[in-house]
């Protein structure tokens, strides 16, 4: 009980909000234990796919030389399974080789993902929200389904918000702190972010702007504070010498091998029936209508289907159990209610965030700066995750494209959202604890 109490002393700033992270890591826990490698994500085995990756790493120690499908992939998060993989290899005495050893690295994304939920609340506390509102951010966090499936996978990509999330952390203690350690960190955060998956980098349409803030304000200050200004543009000046390097390298490396351009993917349905298929829909079809009877009452269910031509659609619906597929028709009741109040919060989420803007316009004096810091923060990354959505989705129009998980942090932003408005509306109220 004694360790229960420090850790919620130093990490928790309340008995609730350790409860819902305590429940978070047990269900990380079971979904871990009670999942293959393909029941939420299609990727992970097949030649070149992340299982090859982390194996040739294990067996070789060098990075591949290929840029074939997720060979195309930066390599950190193959590098940290080859190390578990050699760890508990050890202890087991499975074969390298073998893909069952392969299945024990599903920790790694484990540990990932429970750290990420801590990082998230030290986040939200940097906002200093009232005590129902903080709760319920980061409740919906840590329980939203979207984000649990993802827990469960091999993939790069919790690796990847793990390192966004630290990114923004630390771009807001430095805000606050100006300091270079906290810079320097923030450079190898962002650089390992892009060594584990390369559109962390949209992370810098978030944090540019508040550097560049910073900067201004340093830059307006009296004659006499002269070195204030030094200082900041020296700390960005070392910043963009580490983080640059680090974070293009691979991206570097591979245009040198391979003529790999920058954030370019292997498109392994280019040219196939499936890469037509998709393509012989409009514009319109795909991007600017959204067919509500399809995503309550199309065949495929609340399921994704791997032919799907609707981005939206497809968000919703991995955004709720990403690329699982019910191989009977005896669907729990449960599964259903769930999808349906996803639906819900993607609704409430886009009014929140459309009521949010109208508010811009309306100069609200007595706005408490946590609430617009918030504000801005969720609107931005809304703005950033359907812009670097709707591009990526142009640029590979295929339907495993339009998973939600290539723009997770979009929930972070909705739930930001929702939490503004209703303390905007008074439904939460700013002077509570």
């Amino acid at each position: 009980m004694n360790l229960v109490k420090k850790i919620k002393d130093k990490t928790f700033d309340n008995l609730t909000s350790a409860l819902i992270f305590a429940s978070g890591v047990v269900l990380r826990f079971v979904i871990m234990l009670s999942t293959d490698m393909r029941f939420y994500q299609h990727d992970t085995l097949g030649t070149c796919g992340h299982a090859d990756y982390a194996i040739y790493m294990c067996k070789n120690w060098e990075l591949p030389y290929s840029n074939l499908y997720e060979y195309a992939q930066p390599p950190l998060n193959a590098i940290f399974q080859a190390i578990a993989m050699k760890v508990i290899g050890f202890f087991t005495g499975v074969k390298q080789e073998d893909i069952a050893l392969y299945s024990y690295s599903i920790i790694m994304t484990f540990i990932f993902s429970v750290i990420t939920i801590i990082i998230v609340y030290r986040i939200i506390l940097e906002f200093n929200l009232p005590r129902i509102a903080k709760n319920v951010f980061f409740g919906v966090m840590v329980f939203y389904p979207g984000l649990l499936c993802m827990s469960a996978q091999y993939g790069n990509d919790t690796l990847a918000y793990m390192f966004f999330y630290l990114s923004l952390y630390l771009a807001i203690k430095w805000c606050k702190k100006k300091d270079i350690s906290t810079i320097v960190f923030l450079a190898l955060s962002i650089g390992f972010g892009m060594l584990s998956k390369v559109s962390v980098g949209v992370i810098a349409f978030l944090i540019g702007p508040m550097m560049l803030t910073v900067w201004i304000r340093a830059f307006s200050k009296r004659q006499s504070d002269k070195k204030v200004l030094i200082n900041i543009t020296f700390q960005l000046i070392l910043f963009a010498l580490i983080v640059f390097p680090l974070g293009l390298s691979y991206s570097i490396r591979n245009l040198m091998l391979f003529g790999q351009k920058f954030g370019e993917i292997y498109d392994i349905a280019k040219g196939t029936t499936y890469d037509m298929s998709i393509r012989a829909y409009t514009i319109f079809d795909r991007y600017l209508s959204i067919p509500i009877s399809r995503i309550i009452t199309e065949k495929s269910g609340i399921f994704h289907d791997f032919v799907e031509y609707n981005v939206w659609v497809d968000l919703i619906k991995t955004s709720t159990f990403d690329e699982f597929i019910a191989k009977s028709n005896n669907i729990s009741i449960w599964l259903y209610i769930i999808y349906f109040m996803n639906i819900a919060f993607w609704i409430i989420g886009v009014l929140s965030m459309t009521y949010n803007i109208i508010r811009i316009f309306i100069v609200d004096k007595v706005t408490k700066k946590n609430v617009v810091d918030l504000k801005n923060i969720s609107l931005i990354l809304f703005c950033i995750a359907i812009v670097a959505y709707l591009y990526f989705n142009i640029k590979y129009p295929r339907s495993c494209n339009s998973n939600y998980r290539y723009i997770a942090y979009i929930t972070f932003a909705l739930t930001g959202s929702i939490i503004v408005a209703l303390m905007d509306l008074k439904v939460i109220k700013n002077n509570t604890i």
